[in-house]
């Protein structure tokens, strides 16, 4: 891209430059939010497991007119709590891809950013100094009254 537009003004460049590095961004985190998505999601539903796990243990003991198997009760107990077990690993394991893919993006970005500006800089020059922005003129009064408030104002 500096190549290309080597005639324009630096300035130009770096604003062009920094459009790009929008777009690949927008890019490499484009699947992230089903990641984050995940690590939210994953533990909600373990929960929603233990409450029907438990519902279940509870409709064995209430639907029996004698006495219950424990073996039918710790079924449901069994689900209540196998289901946030493996709804937290799952956001874990989520967690941790997320986190090491926000890290590759932001080396990736960090990388190609520093590759940029190593190329505008062989490009443009390295000891050219960024110009520097021009004072604007105040008008001057026309009127004596009118100086003595610019005085005083300044």
């Amino acid at each position: 891209m500096i190549a290309d537009n080597r005639h324009q003004p630096a300035w130009w460049v770096e604003s062009r430059a920094g459009d790009e590095a929008g777009r690949i961004e927008k890019t490499l985190a484009r699947g992230l939010w089903v990641l984050e998505t995940i690590v939210t999601a994953a533990p909600l539903l373990g929960l929603l497991g233990t409450i029907t796990g438990m519902m279940q243990s509870f409709n064995v003991v209430i639907g029996a007119s004698t006495l219950v198997a424990p073996t039918q009760v710790t079924a449901g107990v069994a689900q209540a709590l196998m289901r946030p077990a493996l709804g937290l690993l799952i956001a874990v394991l989520s967690l941790f891809a997320f986190n090491l893919f926000s890290r590759m993006q932001s080396q990736a970005l960090r990388h190609d950013g520093a590759a940029g500006l190593a190329a505008g800089r062989s490009y443009y020059g390295s000891t050219r100094k960024a110009a520097r922005p021009r004072p604007i003129p105040r008008p001057a009064a026309s009127r004596p009254h009118e100086r003595q408030l610019i005085r005083v104002t300044r």
